[in-house]
């Protein structure tokens, strides 16, 4: 049971006096199975996944189905689904949501181009902590910094700049402190250690001091290599550009190139029968957008890979990409389109 499933079923149950409710043991916590949950469950709070909001309110991207062992990932277990919505009616899932007093979303970062499309996109808000340091404490924020934390000084967390491209990237560490040792449980599980690098990154507000916005693992850099320099580049930043803006006509997408020579991008565009003008013209403005985007990092066009009708990008239970997974599955094609390397090596990025 990873921080998330602690606190729902452990701390809250005692300090706040909640129930903690479980859904069925035997079935993956996908959009369907956290619906019947919420409509049947008298659920007043909940704390989900991105995919899992995603999916329930029909904003899915098409996550694959995965198998996981529910006895060691029954909270955080995640598998979207895409749901039909009605134009005549509110979605179910939707309507179950929006019913909802409490809402927070854990795991991953809330995509922006996600948190948008929901109308009640200032009713979330975020929790996050990790199994080793145990839930995090956060101070609230206001409706518009929904994508923003701000940490209580007690914990003793600082931010160390990066050099990782693009933006002003920041990893947490924690900092021992003795006056701080009831907050600090991570040196009561490592006590030989002056500090512990969390490996979350985050960006800094643009006006706001001591708020921050996660974005994602540092072990999702890559490194992008010339015979003139070597970078660290960060994609889940590059996939969120895209995405805010096309969306609508993008299902899923990977930007990589560990080791390569140039950057890829596994797209899988969302299924049409008939392509029209206006979408065909989309997906060139798409793109070029990423051209743009790519060039302005790594002086070099980025290689489109295609995904076909029944191929798709696999995801971790926390409905992050599978990065060196979905290499090794297109490694043929990204291999032939994006420079050869000395030695292929999946970039283990994001599968925890």
């Amino acid at each position: 049971m990873q921080a998330n499933g602690l606190f729902m079923t452990l701390i809250l149950p005692i300090f706040l006096h909640t129930i903690a409710i479980f859904g069925p043991s035997k079935k993956p916590t996908d959009p369907s199975t956290v619906l019947q949950v919420l409509q049947h469950g008298n659920v007043e709070g909940a704390t989900l996944p991105p995919s899992v909001i995603a999916g329930l309110t029909d904003l899915s991207i098409d996550f694959p189905s995965i198998s996981i062992d529910l006895s060691s990932h029954s909270i955080e277990l995640s598998v979207s689904l895409s749901l039909q919505s009605d134009p005549t009616s509110i979605h179910p899932g939707l309507e179950a949501l929006q019913n909802l007093q409490h809402l927070c979303f854990a795991g991953t970062p809330l995509p922006k181009h996600l948190a948008l499309k929901l109308p009640f996109a200032s009713k979330i808000k975020p929790m996050m902590g990790c199994t080793e340091a145990s839930p995090y404490a956060l101070h609230p924020t206001g409706p518009s910094d929904w994508e923003y934390y701000s940490f209580a000084l007690e914990m003793g967390l600082s931010f160390h700049p990066t050099n990782i491209l693009p933006g002003n990237l920041h990893e947490a560490v924690f900092k021992k402190d003795p006056s701080k040792a009831k907050y600090q449980q991570i040196f009561q599980l490592y006590p030989d250690l002056d500090e512990y690098a969390t490996g979350d990154l985050f960006e800094p507000h643009p006006s706001k001091p001591g708020f921050w916005k996660p974005v994602g693992r540092k072990e999702e850099a890559i490194t992008l290599e010339s015979t003139t320099y070597i970078k660290q580049i960060f994609p889940p930043l590059l996939e969120n550009a895209v995405l805010e803006h096309y969306s609508d006509i993008i299902s899923d997408l990977q930007i990589g190139g560990h080791g390569l020579q140039q950057p890829y991008a596994l797209i899988k565009y969302h299924s049409v029968s008939t392509e029209d003008i206006r979408t065909w013209m989309l997906k060139k403005e798409c793109l070029d957008y990423m051209d743009r985007l790519c060039a302005q990092l790594w002086r070099s066009y980025i290689k489109v890979i295609q995904l076909d009708e029944g191929e798709s990008l696999e995801r971790t239970y926390k409905g992050t990409l599978a990065r060196s997974r979905n290499e090794e599955a297109f490694r043929g094609e990204i291999e032939r389109g994006a420079g050869g390397r000395k030695k292929f090596e999946g970039n283990e990025a994001g599968e925890s």
